[in-house]
């Protein structure tokens, strides 16, 4: 909304302007565009949308120097990259604590590194980020609605996983939107896959 908002502001001084200063206009409308779309870009890569084998040498180079930053002065972070394709990202990224390498928070990402969640403690389990148990599915995206509210997105509609009282690790038979938006379907109880309409 921003990019529209700049952009209409500086075609509604181009209307305005006399026919000499066009150029000047466009000109700064051209610049704002540029602006706008390279902060876009860094957006995304400071998400963690990028190259993994590349994130991961600038991130050890960052923990070397000691960069006095959130992320770098009580945290040591490097990319964990798939093995297969180093440029694709392991679902599961960890920092550990400078001054105790006991402690360390988790999050789940895309394999291009898109980020789903927060560092937290809570995604520590090893393989959560690509368990198919509800009972940890369900923690995920607990995690990913609390990170897509608290970076702004507005959520009409959210799939809270429902689980089986008796045994959490199964899906319940029918899960269902939350919001906005009403819509129910039928899983699989192990994987939570969506059962085809017949």
């Amino acid at each position: 909304s921003s990019v529209s908002w700049v952009s209409g502001k500086v075609k509604a001084v181009v209307s305005t302007q006399s026919t000499g200063e066009m150029r000047k206009s466009t000109t700064l409308l051209l610049l704002v565009l540029v602006y706008v779309t390279c902060e876009v870009i860094s957006y995304d890569i400071y998400q963690g949308r990028s190259n993994c084998k590349t994130a991961r040498a600038e991130n050890i180079e960052k923990n070397a120097l000691g960069i006095d930053s959130d992320d770098y002065t009580a945290w040591n972070y490097v990319p964990d990259c798939q093995k297969s394709n180093q440029k694709r990202w392991k679902p599961q990224q960890c920092k550990i604590h400078k001054n105790n390498k006991r402690l360390k928070k988790c999050r789940c990402v895309e394999q291009d590194g898109m980020v789903l969640t927060d560092f937290v403690a809570g995604l520590n389990k090893p393989g959560i980020c690509t368990s198919t148990r509800c009972d940890e599915v369900s923690i995920i995206r607990d995690y990913e609605y609390e990170y897509n509210i608290s970076s702004g997105m507005v959520v009409d509609a959210y799939h809270f996983p429902q689980c089986q009282l008796q045994n959490p690790r199964k899906w319940a038979p029918k899960q269902c939107l939350v919001g906005f938006v009403q819509s129910c379907w039928k899983v699989n109880v192990r994987t939570g896959k969506r059962v085809p309409q017949q």
